[in-house]
């Protein structure tokens, strides 16, 4: 599979996707309403029609896309998350509940849960947050303690999503110590077992079910321990690096709508002098959330990729969600602009997108970690391959800036590696949009024009975003952190000015 893209019958299912949810999921969605809880209705449905099983083994009664897994997950999550975020919300929550299952589980307990998750029958959900520890894995306090051949747990999860309507919880708890540091283990918990206490005490602004599971002294046979004692990080971590793409998935399915919805009101609706999507500042507003859908788009499927091809994504799918999430916020907020008044009426789809996207920047690590998380990798790694995309020098510096005693004293810092985090989305970015170029051979296609427009601001927001980080580590460590010839070497690439291209772009569009 093309990283940049998808194969025919990947767009057939995408396709097929998008049918059932507006001939099927949407009515149940529209009935139920927004409320705090799951629509078990919309859950049987989407069975019924094979989405929760398209990428479980058919072993289980799934329709074997278990090797693709990661891909199915997004162009499902990409879809539904166009058509009604609640709706993906639901199919979401089962995946990630099961994920866990699906890589560490014994075939005893994939033979118990798999089949019930693809038929529907059972809400599934994962537990980790906790009061005092939110994206902060490692600082959970939920403990279990083993006791004959049963577990003993005590503690308590929140912000669990799902939890007031779970039939099965995977649950991650500490169980001691290991070598002088915590252990965690992972366990399937039934809800519904002495001691445990489940509150529908949280409110989002989004509404979905939601709640706190309180553990008082809950007992879980050893049997129902997912994985090995002690590798309970490795679960929940795994779970994240698999369903963060998707959360990039959902949010490039918001950030679509949020330009077709915008669209649709900038060439209706008239102005003194024409129509509101013939004003420069409108135009330049909806190619960029254009530009930006398709450049999330790469990379929420390159870190699905790599993840279906059994390599450590964990780089890529913190920069997925990071910047397919902000792109929605962003995109969203613009969309609302154009909208005037009636884009921030309760009912209207946009004012609905703009709640639903604010909170993916937060759930399964926030932006703040997925910075981290890029900063620590690339500050680890080797230096990167060259890609010719003529975006070498910036690397280069990077490299450079990397090596300097002063410069990696600087990138250690959180300001500075937060700034290095960007600069590296942005060149990853720009290397996938050139890749994705050189993949469109048909000079008829209009998608060449298009694609070479969203590759030339791909190229100047990486060459910004660079320079940037660069100055401000030239402004705070001297010449020791970053030689000048390398600066000046990055600010001598040619690059678009990228409101002129965002305007080609826009003319291309509608």
């Amino acid at each position: 599979m093309n990283v940049l893209g998808l194969t025919p019958d990947e767009v057939a299912i995408a396709e097929r996707v998008d049918a059932v949810a507006v001939e099927h999921l949407l009515p149940i969605a529209e009935r139920f309403g927004e409320r705090h809880e799951i629509s078990r209705e919309l859950l049987e449905t989407m069975a019924d029609h094979g989405l929760l099983g398209l990428n479980i083994s058919a072993e289980y009664g799934g329709a074997g896309g278990d090797h693709r897994y990661s891909t199915l997950l997004c162009i499902l999550r990409e879809h539904l998350g166009y058509r009604d975020p609640g709706v993906d919300f639901t199919f979401g929550l089962q995946g990630l509940g099961t994920v866990a299952i699906v890589r560490h589980g014994t075939d005893e307990q994939r033979s118990e849960f798999l089949p019930d998750l693809v038929a529907g029958r059972r809400v599934y959900a994962f537990a980790v947050t906790e009061p005092q520890a939110g994206s902060d894995v490692r600082g959970m306090t939920t403990n279990a303690v083993l006791d004959g051949d049963v577990y003993r747990v005590t503690g308590t999860k929140t912000y669990i999503s799902g939890a007031p309507d779970a039939d099965v919880v995977v649950l991650v708890t500490r169980t001691g110590e290991a070598n002088g540091r915590p252990s965690y283990t992972a366990f399937l918990l039934d809800p519904a077992a002495d001691g445990v206490t489940i509150r529908s005490d949280i409110e989002l602004a989004a509404p979905h079910s939601i709640g706190t599971i309180v553990l008082d002294d809950v007992v879980i046979p050893a049997d129902r321990m997912i994985g090995v004692e002690g590798e309970g990080l490795k679960v929940a971590l795994g779970t994240l690096e698999v369903y963060r793409p998707s959360v990039g998935a959902l949010a490039v399915g918001m950030t679509q709508r949020a330009f077709d919805l915008a669209l649709d009101v900038a060439t209706n609706r008239s102005v003194s002098r024409g129509l509101l999507g013939d004003l420069e500042a409108i135009r330049l507003k909806l190619a960029r959330m254009w530009a930006d859908a398709t450049i999330g788009r790469g990379l929420v499927y390159r870190a699905a990729a790599l993840r279906d091809a059994q390599q450590n994504s964990v780089r890529e799918a913190a920069i997925s969600k990071l910047f397919a999430t902000e792109a929605a916020c962003r995109a969203i907020y613009e969309s609302q602009q154009i909208h005037g008044a009636r884009g921030v009426t309760v009912g209207r789809p946009i004012e609905s997108l703009a709640r639903h996207a604010r909170q993916a920047t937060i759930y399964e690590g926030t932006s703040e970690i997925q910075r981290s998380i890029i900063a620590r990798a690339e500050l680890a790694a080797e230096p990167v391959e060259r890609v010719g995309d003529g975006l070498d020098p910036v690397r280069d510096a990077i490299d450079r800036l990397r090596a300097s005693p002063v410069g990696a004293e600087l990138l250690a810092e959180q300001a500075g590696a937060f700034r290095l985090a960007d600069a590296c989305i942005a060149l990853d970015g720009a290397a996938l949009m050139a890749e994705q170029l050189e993949l469109l051979t048909d000079a008829d296609d209009p998608g060449v024009a298009r694609a070479r427009c969203v590759a030339e601001i791909a190229r100047t927001d990486a060459v910004d975003t660079a320079t940037s980080l660069l100055v401000d580590m030239r402004r705070r460590g001297g010449t020791d952190a970053v030689v000048d010839d390398d600066l000046a070497a990055v600010r001598a690439i040619e690059v678009s000015s990228v409101d002129d291209r965002l305007l080609e772009l826009a003319g291309l569009l509608w």
